[in-house]
């Protein structure tokens, strides 16, 4: 066996030092420091070459000259001596130099480790947010705006992409120009203007997501809850497991009262959807993001502005969606008068009656019991609400209010439901049937993309059967497209409608517009332009590949819009957009649909978030075989004529109580602007004024009543 030199060991025994730290470092070099001030300070007793024969006075000479690095003098003593000193001036210079390197090298590792946020999160009732993204800045900035109502909350972000200094230094940014947006569209409203700061802080952490230290060190055990925003699927499911494992720690701790956090997730491929069920179980809400996107694509494809709709009913801004304790609605002890003049205790009401008498709110569903949150025994399905009944009023139907817990509201923040005693003279009660007829003309798509076969499946669902749905896209993309085997077999699935392949230069303006102006062609209804997501230039960045798949989104899209005014003026498109700054831009200019997949899925996460009850009713707001939302003309509803100066004033307890009689709920409308384009939807407008009278609006021939209801039936 070879021999380890003394050099070796010598540089063996200064790693292991250098590795204990600073002051292991610093324990060495005084060591070494005064090894050799001793040695020196014997070299001048035993050769005489110190004035002073005391040892102590040697010793203290060499230690002297050392510290102050002063070299002696020729009139201080004997050569020797001023030898000796000099070097132990030189010994001390290095001392000194590398005392103070190592000093302050500890002290930057200790400021790093400070601006990497290790202090634990002494916060309580907080969020924390695992992931570092795109996405991150929609969550916060939906977090944020539901905070507006609130006293203070922390929102803890951990992730270890960026240093914390430069994720703080990013958030600050982004909140700063948040603000500034939001001042701006205040003072146009003459508004009252918040900072998002006086609501929420954000606290930033250094640290993976899978580690239980780091997330200890966010204190996710005293957390209100957990959102897991990590790009890779597998990624997400560790940190689940991670996560799943600590709750279930707390859990078998059994500290009585104790409200445990829940975790909430999205799944980029819905394959993995079962296993991240099974590793978070009853602690988890989980998003299948394709399953999302191309269910809000294709209800958006139904009719121009669904996608507003879906995008102001998920987000914070004005009346969002919240699931209510029965007895926060003030019922007890109320009677009203019936619309047929008799007295009714309120809990002898249906939901639709009910309705009537709340001034600033609009009940859309209700539930008994609590909701099941664990894993179903034995096959996992793919709703795992399957065999419960419906949550949504108008398939409800008649359900009285004294039958159900909570109900599902939609209102203004979380205010206190306001109940009056005033009545129209509409009965709600009775119901008289409808038909919903399934469009026949055809839709086409532009490209293909992963969400592509979800969204035929949906559109299925919406189209009368054997309805033409076009796919426009290169011959070279549609063959490799084709040539798998998996997308073939789901192909192989849909069979309501007629799915035709085109092959065509999709980016050239031409050659769209040859198409467009077959006269079969002419009948297109809806155009839906999917995100390229496949076919991407693997060398570059994930942002920047849906960068350039917004370019070619737009692109499209011009091409579309010159066609719809030459060709097809009844043609509406709907967008799919990765980014929001790229949906603005777009959006100034235009009238189509536009769907931001961050946006929307950071909605629904954040709002899962804050209530884990509202993902079974958004899963069944956006399920087909259930009660959905729709966009009718309101001359179709109000009888006027169909002219472009017709206009009809009727007030909101009628409206609401006739839409009822159709088993429809009645929450909003959207107007007609005087720019040539539709207003954002009003979604829950109060029924009632102030003073106890019913609240008038006049409706327009191109305006909309937007309602729930049931195409099954």
């Amino acid at each position: 066996m070879k021999k380890n030199n003394l050099f070796q060991r010598f540089r063996y025994w200064l790693d292991k030092r250098m590795a204990k730290g600073t002051g292991s470092m610093i324990r060495a070099l005084l060591f070494v420091t005064i090894f050799m001030i001793l040695f020196l300070a014997s070299i001048l007793i035993l050769f005489g070459a110190s004035d002073e024969c005391s040892p102590l006075h040697a010793i203290w000479d060499s230690f002297a000259t050392a510290i102050n690095a002063e070299i002696p003098s020729s009139g201080d003593g004997s050569l020797l001596f001023i030898i000796i000193n000099g070097i132990a001036a030189i010994i001390g210079l290095f001392f000194t130099s590398i005392l103070i390197g190592i000093i302050t090298a500890g002290i930057e590792t200790k400021l790093q480790r400070l601006r990497n946020g290790n202090a634990d999160v002494l916060e309580n009732n907080h969020t924390v947010i695992l992931g570092w993204n795109d996405m991150t800045f929609a969550i916060l900035a939906e977090i944020m705006e539901s905070n507006l109502n609130r006293e203070m909350q922390t929102v803890v972000v951990l992730d270890n992409a960026c240093e914390k200094a430069e994720m703080d230094d990013q958030v600050r940014k982004f909140i700063a120009e948040k603000d500034k947006e939001r001042e701006r569209i205040a003072k146009k409203n003459h508004e009252i203007f918040i900072p998002y700061a006086k609501h929420t802080q954000v606290l930033c952490r250094y640290g993976t997501t899978v580690h239980s230290s780091n997330l200890e060190n966010c204190n996710i055990q005293n957390c209100k809850s957990i959102i897991v925003n990590e790009d890779d699927d597998d990624e997400t499911i560790k940190v689940i497991l991670a996560c799943s494992g600590i709750i279930n720690e707390l859990r078998m701790s059994g500290i009585k009262g104790k409200k445990l956090p829940y975790i909430t997730a999205v799944i980029h491929d819905k394959k993995n959807m079962n296993t991240a069920r099974l590793a978070g179980g009853k602690d988890l809400e989980v998003i299948c993001y394709p399953e999302l996107m191309s269910r809000i694509m294709a209800n958006s494809s139904r009719a121009a502005g669904l996608s507003h709709v879906f995008t102001t009913l998920f987000n914070y801004e004005g009346s969002d969606i919240y699931y209510v304790d029965k007895g926060e609605i003030k019922l007890s002890g109320k009677r009203v008068i019936a619309s047929d003049g008799s007295k009714k205790h309120i809990n002898d009401l249906t939901l639709y009656e009910l309705n009537q008498y709340l001034t600033n709110a609009t009940i859309i569903g209700g539930s008994h019991g609590k909701i099941n949150n664990k894993v179903e025994q034995g096959r996992l399905n793919d709703n795992r609400w399957e065999g419960m009944e419906s949550c949504l009023l108008p398939t409800m139907k008649s359900k009285l209010v004294k039958d159900v817990d909570h109900f599902y509201v939609l209102q203004m923040d979380d205010d206190p439901i306001e109940v009056t005693k005033n009545t129209c003279a509409v009965s709600c009660k009775e119901v008289k049937k409808k038909n919903f007829s399934p469009h026949t003309r055809p839709d086409a798509i532009i490209g293909v993309s992963t969400l592509l076969i979800q969204v035929l499946k949906e559109l299925e669902t919406f189209l009368h059967e054997d309805t033409p749905v076009y796919i426009l896209e290169t011959q070279e993309k549609l063959d490799a497209y084709l040539a798998d085997e998996e997308i073939q077999e789901e192909i192989q699935k849909i069979t309501n409608v007629c799915l035709e392949w085109i092959p065509l230069d999709i980016d050239c303006y031409n050659s769209l517009y040859e198409f467009m102006r077959v006269p079969e062609h002419r009948e297109i209804r809806s155009a839906i332009i999917l995100s390229n997501n496949i076919f991407v230039d693997e060398n570059l960045s994930r942002q920047e590949q849906k960068e350039v798949a917004d370019n070619l989104t737009i692109s499209r899209l011009l091409s579309l819009r010159k066609i719809r005014a030459d060709l097809l003026p009844e043609l509406f498109i709907t967008c799919e957009i990765n980014y929001d700054e790229n949906k603005n831009l777009a959006e100034r200019t235009g009238t189509e649909d536009y769907i931001v997949g961050s946006n929307v899925a950071a909605s629904v996460m954040t709002q899962i978030s804050q209530a884990r009850e509202l993902h079974r009713i958004f899963y069944e707001i956006l399920d087909w075989s259930g009660s959905e939302i729709y966009l009718h003309k309101a001359f179709k509803y109000l009888g006027f004529e169909n002219r472009k100066d017709a206009k009809e004033k009727v007030d909101l307890p009628t409206l609401a109580a006739k839409l009822a009689q159709q088993n429809t709920v009645f929450i909003g409308y959207c107007k007609y602007g005087q720019n040539g384009k539709y207003l954002k939807p009003k979604l829950n407008p109060p029924k009632w004024n102030k003073d106890g009278t019913p609240t008038e609006i006049t409706f327009g021939y191109r305006d909309y009543i937007i309602t729930i209801a049931n195409q099954n039936e």
